[in-house]
């Protein structure tokens, strides 16, 4: 899920709701979603892409910045407050820092940019929707919705649509490789290129799923993207696919009742290759899994600052992480149906919230839904086949990667025992795999939750588990998991900073 600094009133939303979902396995979805934007292939390649080409960040209004490809990561408005929502974004020539603009004209600089004045606090006609740098770094343009300019430091101006009338409103500018020329395109896709910017096609004439929220330059300038609200991306020119923030976690792909809107896109920008992970700041942990990882990231929220820590949610309620391909699942005890096809790209969705929060360090909390029985092809299998367990291991193994490749640690938590009918043997097996994942390290929740090595509903006192037999308690994710393993959790995410 895309969800910012996870809330316990959300708890509202999975609750004992969720109960239908796992009861309920077989309910059809017919709302139809938004399809995003797609990415095709670039027009023109009049020239080879270097190594900044290869990698790429998107920035949505909250001012946090997301990367794909091996972009670096030199900081954002992560959990911090905005006067008025951030609308662009440009980087520095040599790619290792960046600007971000609000809609107030106010400019935050990171990285080895620097500041050369801004709109802030002054009065504008229209608001300030995007922003470029000069060739040099020595200052910059900022664009307002009616097309007018203004420059700072050495950035020259070349020219406007001020004057002209729009069929839609502009949305974004991007610089020439040399600057001196721009890009300034409308929320339509129409592209309007100024001094020696060149020209290599728009989706004006495309049918779009979301309207156009930026334009991005790739750094020789014989190409661009451009960045649809929903975090599509279309290429033109030299520019590379590497990734972009939509989601399909909405009806028909997954659960409405589940759903959420992750915050619009406004910009991207091409940058260096480098750290993904924060350097500053409280310890960032990620969790990753099921309904039981939500629950636990939601109460977690609520104390982070105890452990010096700031949790993000990224669980997939009724979703596992180890299981790909299947068409359809039955608990042991209910009857079968098929499987949320957002469940079966799980890798994308987590690469989602890696490339949006930058965690020091990802926990995984997952466990019932691979301990589940599915059906691939014409046969039912569970974990006590061994062609499953294999097929797990290897998506576990690629989970292991992608954080990797992000920088961050891995920490699994071991599943605990459910009294719904699960078997405690495929549990197990569940939780032998997750101790042979190559870079991964294993709590033992299990051992906490299933003290006498089976199911418990109370420990040291405290109810332990939700009367559904698989949930935890409302107090158990603060009063028994936070304390445990909050610490040792932090302790590996500042290993990787």
């Amino acid at each position: 899920m895309s969800t910012r600094s996870p809330r316990r009133s959300q708890r509202a939303r999975f609750g004992r709701t969720v109960l239908s979902v796992l009861a309920v396995l077989s309910v059809l979805v017919t709302t139809t979603g938004m399809t995003p934007m797609t990415p095709r292939p670039g027009t023109a390649g009049a020239a080879t892409p270097n190594l900044r080409t290869s990698g790429y960040a998107l920035v949505n209004v909250s001012g946090d910045v997301s990367t794909f490809g091996g972009a670096l990561y030199a900081g954002d408005r992560y959990n911090q407050p905005l006067n008025q929502p951030v609308v662009g974004a440009t980087p520095t020539p040599d790619g290792a820092g960046y600007w971000l603009v609000a809609s107030d004209g106010g400019v935050f600089s990171y990285g080895d940019a620097d500041f050369f004045g801004s709109m802030g606090g002054m009065h504008l006609n229209q608001p300030i929707v995007g922003m470029a740098a000069s060739a040099d770094g020595g200052g910059y343009w900022l664009v307002a919705s009616d097309g007018g300019i203004f420059a700072f430091g050495d950035a020259r101006f070349f020219g406007s649509t001020g004057g002209m009338h729009l069929n839609q409103p502009i949305v974004g500018m991007a610089a020439s490789g040399d600057g001196a020329g721009y890009w300034l395109v409308a929320s339509d896709g129409g592209v309007f290129s100024y001094g020696d910017a060149g020209f290599f096609g728009s989706a004006g004439d495309l049918s779009l799923a979301a309207p156009v929220a930026a334009i991005v330059a790739t750094p020789d300038g014989n190409g661009y993207l451009l960045v649809g609200e929903d975090g599509g991306v279309l290429t033109f020119g030299d520019a590379l696919y590497a990734g972009s923030s939509t989601s399909d976690l909405h009806p028909p792909e997954y659960a409405s009742l589940f759903s959420s809107t992750p915050p619009t896109t406004v910009t991207g920008m091409f940058l260096a290759q480098g750290p993904q992970v924060s350097a500053t700041g409280p310890t960032r942990v990620l969790l990753s899994g099921d309904s039981l990882s939500v629950q636990t990231a939601e109460d977690w929220a609520t104390v982070e600052g105890e452990y010096g820590a700031v949790v993000q949610n990224g669980g997939i309620v009724a979703c596992g992480v180890g299981v790909t391909g299947a068409t359809a699942i039955s608990s042991w005890t209910a009857p079968a149906g098929p499987p949320w096809s957002a469940c079966m790209t799980w890798e994308q969705q987590l690469e989602r919230e890696l490339a949006l929060s930058h965690p020091n360090v990802v926990v995984v909390l997952a466990g019932y839904w691979e301990s589940q029985q599915w059906l691939y092809g014409d046969q039912w299998v569970s974990l006590r086949t061994p062609s499953f367990q294999t097929e797990v291991s290897g998506q576990l193994a690629q989970l292991a990667a992608l954080v990797r490749s992000y920088g961050a640690g891995l920490v699994f938590l071991s599943a605990p025992y459910y009294a719904n009918g699960t078997p405690d043997d495929v549990v197990d097996i569940y939780n032998s795999l997750i101790a042979k994942v190559p870079g991964g390290q294993v709590m033992d929740l299990h051992g906490l939750l299933d003290p006498d090595g089976q199911y418990a509903q109370t420990v040291d006192g405290i109810e332990a588990r939700d009367t559904d037999g698989v949930h935890l308690s409302s107090v158990a994710p603060d009063e028994l998991l936070a304390p445990a393993f909050l610490p040792a959790i932090v302790a590996v995410g500042n290993q990787n900073r």
